[in-house]
């Protein structure tokens, strides 16, 4: 009788014991398709989570808008400007959740305007007229000697060749 109250009381302390959580370690790779952060943006998502079973995505300003898929393929934005992606994974002692910001730029339309002052005969004056649209900050690089005389609304350049 006493070996099988010890065997029942071993039985018990092995039998019973605590669970433990599992942890959940969130871990995405944004991937741009196509090295291309202007409008529309189109972003692959690597989802290498460890110790999640269920997850939940949220693409503020994207299409799709949500996903419960653990991968959720390509998501696209349109607007320009700062979005957040976020993701929740859990198992069944963790829930966890993390964001990722993402910047779409404008798209950019470049288009100039080239007029000579007064003749194409050297030395020629020329004004070349930055009608681009989309971009926050424009550079012109020349080869040629050059003055320049910017005025911040039209963007205006004058070029002497000789």
């Amino acid at each position: 009788m006493g070996k099988c109250v010890m065997a029942c009381i071993f039985v018990m302390f092995c039998c019973c014991h605590e669970e433990q959580n599992i942890p959940v370690e969130i871990d995405v790779v944004i991937h741009i398709k196509e090295d291309n952060h202007t409008s529309p943006l189109q972003v692959i998502l690597e989802n290498n989570t460890r110790g999640a079973y269920g997850y939940q995505w949220l693409f503020e300003g994207g299409s799709p808008a949500s996903s419960s898929e653990k991968n959720p393929g390509i998501v696209s934005f349109i607007e320009p400007g700062e979005h957040t992606i976020t993701l929740e994974a859990w198992n069944e002692g963790t829930r966890t959740s993390k964001s990722f910001p993402v910047r779409v730029d404008s798209a950019v339309t470049v288009d100039f305007t080239v007029e000579a002052d007064i003749n194409n005969y050297a030395p020629a004056v020329f004004q070349i007229k930055n009608l681009s649209s989309g971009g926050s900050t424009y550079q012109s690089v020349y080869e040629y000697e050059y003055r320049c005389m910017v005025t911040e609304l039209a963007h205006i350049f004058c070029l002497v060749w000789r």
